[in-house]
């Protein structure tokens, strides 16, 4: 099926553009949250300002994502967690709780698929943990992890 993007779709299409994609993915997924409407002869004059106003979107929230960055940069959170006798963490420490963290020392919402973490945190000890929030556009936060009393 042609579609015509409204909307920036991730991984897939930029707002005007014009693209072949499955009927059943269009169907179920773009129609319906209205990022995408059937390709059409008349969208031809429409297109163009579909762009501009996608690109101003783009610029807008790349300001953002700019500004949280420099928030979050350098920033330390600290976690703690029961150890085993061994020195391990009975469970381990992962991106949903230093996403949670990090939400609340900042007073905004961090999703968990932002936060580059290779694997769990096993052990006590500090980390410096990346975090990918744009294309591009990358901050540093110190996690403390230490054992619970």
């Amino acid at each position: 099926m042609r579609v015509l993007f409204l909307k920036d779709v991730s991984g897939v299409a930029l707002a005007g553009e014009v693209k072949d994609v499955k009927s059943g993915f269009a169907r179920n997924h773009l129609l319906p949250k209205n990022l995408a409407a059937a390709a059409l002869s008349q969208h031809g004059k429409n297109i163009d300002k579909i762009k501009k106003d996608a690109a101003k979107i783009r610029i807008a929230e790349l300001e953002d994502v700019k500004q949280l960055a420099s928030a979050i940069d350098g920033t330390e959170i600290t976690l703690t967690a029961k150890v085993s006798p061994s020195g391990e963490y009975y469970g381990t420490i992962g991106s949903t709780q230093i996403s949670e963290r990090l939400s609340s020392t900042l007073g905004r919402t961090i999703e968990r698929h932002l936060i580059q973490l290779d694997e769990p945190i096993k052990t006590p000890g500090t980390y410096e943990i990346d975090l990918r929030l744009h294309q591009g556009v990358h901050a540093k936060v110190s996690v403390i992890t230490e054992a619970e009393e």
